[in-house]
């Protein structure tokens, strides 16, 4: 992304920022750049002119096309989304062509501090927005553009500066190790408890992985992964760790096994006993939850078969303690599994946003140190279970060619997951 710097303009003016564009992203043969040329103010509206370039190799048909527009305040917790558009493309737009348009925001009631807009595209209503603000602030729609504004009011009327994403980053970087000694346990319960209390049943929390069409993908390629290294069988005692709204504690029940979810939010512990009413009669008397304080499980030594962790274990304060919690209430034989973030997560711009905001932590994920805190903890050392993090979609001739050569394989190995996915056996 360019940077993005100009002064504070007058609100009835136009700033003359220098143009901010993403590089051209690729989906089912739609490829696009969008350039955000200059945003302006006019009473209380955000002017937002823009240019959307067509890179791929067809032509876009105005039908199936909608630019989007969205503000953030980042002035508070929560994250606030102040406003949402949707315009119609209106045109058709061949390969190789550039639209250009001006969009418009209308708020009321901001007050002086720093916002974000984000610039989307959605194609045949396969992107829009794809991440529900109350799972993750920072949009997954590869055709996106964002601007980070200042506003400052002046005798009822307000000033924009664009201000640049490395200066924003500079400035309120958070380093998670730090971020981790500074965070007591009572704000960490109170950010938890503090998100847990927005959600209701009808969130797209309790109606995992199916809850969201934008996430299902996700979820349910990750969530088959999970399941192979966790090798579930019937009548298992499994641990569901950081469970949440208890959608993954109620799937196994469901399945068969005796399951306990546990998580360090009460609040997130009544939506779960809440979510299970739904539960087919028959496993109601499988499943449980427990609140979990964050130090020692409320379990008896080897109590459990399983334990799973599906994208939590990143959160913990401790990686080698909980480990070692983790080991106690497990039997011998029993194995780990966990699907988690890279070693970079805590640097990705969601995770940022998300510890600046929301005060959690987002820790990495480095398989080096779960190795040595496994080893310690009297565990096995880990194994990998590895896919692509998309499937190949190659033509018959491509495949007949990529099966031979040598630069196929270097692409293959390129696409490897940055998710990881792996069990310990104790």
């Amino acid at each position: 992304m360019k940077k993005n710097i100009s002064p504070s303009v007058h609100s009835n003016k136009p700033n003359r920022n220098k143009l901010l564009e993403i590089e051209a992203r690729e989906h089912n043969n739609y490829s696009a750049r969008i350039k955000i040329i200059k945003t302006s103010i006019l009473n209380n509206l955000i002017m937002i002119n823009l240019a959307i370039e067509n890179v791929g190799t067809i032509d876009w048909n105005n039908k199936n096309i909608k630019i989007g527009a969205k503000l953030f305040s980042m002035n508070k917790l929560p994250l606030v989304s102040l406003n949402e558009y949707r315009f119609d493309f209106k045109k058709i737009t061949k390969k190789n062509d550039t639209y250009k348009d001006t969009i418009q925001i209308q708020f009321d009631n901001l007050e002086n501090g720093k916002y974000r807009l984000e610039v989307d595209l959605v194609f045949e209503h396969k992107f829009w927005f794809a991440q529900p603000l109350a799972s993750a602030p920072w949009f997954a729609n590869p055709y996106s553009s964002a601007s980070f504004l200042q506003l400052i009011k002046n005798n009822n009327q307000f000033d924009i500066k664009c201000l640049s994403k490395k200066n924003i980053d500079k400035e309120d970087f958070v380093d998670v190790k730090k971020l981790m000694k500074t965070l007591t346990e009572k704000e960490l319960l109170s950010s938890a408890n503090e998100y847990w209390s927005q959600i209701t049943l009808d969130s797209d929390q309790c109606y995992k992985p199916f809850g969201n069409v934008s996430t299902a993908t996700y979820l349910t390629r990750n969530l088959s992964l999970l399941f192979e290294a966790a090798n579930f069988f019937h009548g298992a005692d499994v641990l569901d760790f950081g469970c949440a709204s208890g959608w993954l504690t109620i799937a196994l029940a469901e399945m068969g096994m005796n399951a306990t979810g546990v998580d360090i939010s009460p609040k997130a512990i009544d939506l779960a006993n809440s979510n299970k009413k739904n539960i087919r009669p028959s496993s109601t008397s499988l499943i449980n939850f427990e609140v979990y304080k964050g130090h020692k499980l409320p379990f008896k030594n080897n109590s459990f078969d399983r334990i799973v962790c599906f994208d939590v274990f990143h959160h913990v304060r401790s990686q080698k303690d909980t480990l070692k919690e983790m080991s106690r209430v497990l039997r011998p034989g029993g194995r780990i599994a966990m699907l988690e973030p890279g070693p970079g997560h805590s640097k990705a711009p969601w995770s940022q946003m998300e510890m600046r905001l929301y005060r959690v932590i987002e820790n990495d994920i480095k398989i080096s140190e779960i190795a040595k805190f496994s080893k310690l903890a009297g565990l096995k050392l880990p194994i990998m279970i590895m896919q692509l993090e998309t499937p190949l979609v190659i033509p018959y001739k491509s495949y007949l060619n990529w099966i031979q050569k040598i630069k196929a394989i270097m692409g293959f190995m390129e696409k490897w997951s940055v998710t990881q996915c792996f069990f310990i056996e104790k």
